[in-house]
């Protein structure tokens, strides 16, 4: 199975802002359009966005900034992110950046520098242990052109994704029928149902049927029927 996008996690906290400013100014001589909501960056779909449209008449230089951030429910280890981005204006283009960041204990860089219109993923060999918060910033600046009577300045974030292992497969094996399930399992914290290999206890996560991750075995904790989860 393909590992698990946990900025997309319906138990993920996720929120967003946009932002725009002009050259030492009034912020009301500029004219804000956000296009979508921050949900749209946490939706897997590459195709929408969120974002915001700067536009003035007045000064000869404008920003305009889109943030969003991803809170887990709990720390999760994170093996890569993908993130998807544009920029634009009309002007000069003075700069465009971007910024990719984790929180754990405080917010730590992974990647940030001139911004791009596309999709990159963003590794590194180790990955990221007991990542709370993921958080993208993409910033633009465009100056004034002469006699061109206007400055607009966009910056969009399709999406932020981050991914990892939500259940691991250490050779647990069940039959569902003629099938072979490979049964997930988390490191221990609280688990009722549990199993051991190699000196090492792990617990076994019991879904509600119909889950996201449910293998199919049920299993009945004396009070409900719960589910196994598959491994990732």
């Amino acid at each position: 199975m393909a590992e698990y996008n946990w900025a997309a996690n319906p138990y993920s906290s996720n929120s967003g802002s946009v932002s725009s400013w002009g050259t030492g100014g009034d912020p009301t001589r500029i004219t804000n359009t956000t296009y979508g909501t921050y949900a749209n960056a946490f939706d897997n779909n590459m195709a929408t966005f969120y974002g915001i449209k700067a536009y003035t008449t007045i000064y000869s230089q404008l920003w305009a900034k889109c943030i969003v951030t991803s809170e887990f429910d709990e720390a999760e280890d994170i093996d890569n992110m993908v993130i998807k981005i544009q920029e634009t204006g009309y002007g000069t283009r003075n700069y465009a950046i971007y910024s990719l960041e984790y929180y754990d204990t405080g917010w730590n860089f992974i990647a940030n520098g001139t911004s791009f219109t596309g999709t990159s993923t963003v590794t590194n060999t180790t990955g990221w242990s007991g990542v709370n918060k993921a958080r993208l910033t993409v910033e633009v600046r465009y100056d004034y052109i002469a006699h061109s009577g206007h400055l607009d300045t966009y910056a969009y974030i399709y999406e932020l994704q981050a991914f990892g292992t939500r259940y691991n497969d250490i050779g647990l094996r069940l039959k569902n029928n003629s099938t072979t399930i490979n049964i997930g399992v988390q490191d221990l914290d609280g688990h009722k149902l549990r199993v051991s290999k190699d000196s090492t206890t792990y617990g076994i996560p019991l879904l509600t049927p119909g889950d996201d991750g449910d293998s199919g075995i049920r299993f009945y904790d004396n009070s409900n029927v719960k589910a196994l989860p598959i491994a990732d």
